[in-house]
């Protein structure tokens, strides 16, 4: 089923708002895109000593701008953090065959590129 645009959502928003208020029913439509929006973010979770944890969805990209195509009906998907997945840039679990041993959290004083 294809995803509502944000004009259908809010234009059930509105239909559902009982109030007359105009100001009520565009505070919840508002709050509704809110929602809406965040609900849209991609996660990444670290798992320790193990692969990045993606939500989905999200788009992969190769070196040459490539899309990637993602297992279908998963809510995420698993990037190897090892580099030595046989499925890169998928995990496939060689890290816990390795021996893969990754930093806990981020190293202090280090900022993203």
């Amino acid at each position: 089923m294809p995803a509502a645009t944000e004009s259908e959502l809010l234009t059930a928003v509105l239909n559902v708002c009982s109030s007359t208020d105009n100001k009520t029913r565009r505070e919840r439509a508002d709050s509704h895109r809110n929602v809406k929006r965040m609900a849209d973010i991609t996660t990444i979770k670290v798992r320790p000593s193990g692969p990045y944890l993606v939500s989905v969805p999200v788009e992969i990209q190769d070196a040459d701008g490539n899309v990637i195509p993602l297992p279908e009906g998963k809510p995420m998907v698993a990037l190897c953090r090892c580099g030595a997945s046989t499925s890169k840039p998928f995990c496939d679990g060689t890290h816990s065959k390795i021996g893969f041993d990754a930093a806990a959290k981020a190293v202090p004083g280090s900022s993203p590129a």
